[in-house]
């Protein structure tokens, strides 16, 4: 039987933070929110455009104020994650992964949690990291500075791609 590939790391707000990244950069919603960002953006030149040919109007400002907002949503976003991950239990913990081709096992001073590869809905292998999801909204972050030999990266990868449905390098299917 192969050795556990084995990842270790503390988990920190940067760590959670990080994470929130890459599933914003490369899961679907990601691209979906990033949509969204780019029509609020719109909203600036057009609602001073509309401003400016209507002084009256409550639209222009409307516009230009939601342009704004979707510029500040990624410090609004990071400043709740890290409000709400000051509260939680497994806060600044060590944390390792112990991931064979039979399950994928976390252990902390507070737990230990056993999945098996078919609970795995999709992997997305990021430049920081791997995203291993559970479902739409859970999800284990795996970043690549926890593996303790760089040919584990690769073990991995192959692991997750032979054993769950949909895996994706950046984004981009890989099978």
């Amino acid at each position: 039987m192969d050795l556990p590939v084995i990842i270790n790391f503390r988990w920190t707000v940067q760590e959670l933070l990080t994470a929130q990244r890459m599933h914003l950069r490369y899961a679907r919603r990601g691209r979906f929110l990033r949509l969204i960002r780019l029509c609020g953006l719109a909203g600036i030149p057009a609602g001073i455009a509309v401003t400016l040919q209507d002084v009256s109007s409550w639209f222009g400002p409307y516009l230009v104020f939601i342009g704004i907002l979707s510029l500040l949503l990624p410090l609004i976003m990071r400043s709740v994650t890290a409000r709400q991950f000051s509260k939680r239990p497994d806060k600044d913990m060590d944390l390792e992964w112990q991931i064979s081709t039979g399950r994928l096992v976390a252990k902390t001073t507070l737990s230990n949690a056993e999945t098996s590869w078919s609970m795995i809905a999709t992997v997305i292998r990021t430049p920081a990291g791997f995203l291993f999801y559970l479902n739409d909204q859970i999800l284990h972050w795996l970043p690549l500075h926890g593996f303790r030999d760089p040919a584990d990266v690769e073990r991995l990868a192959d692991m997750a791609q032979s054993r769950v449905r949909q895996y994706f390098v950046g984004g981009v299917s890989g099978k």
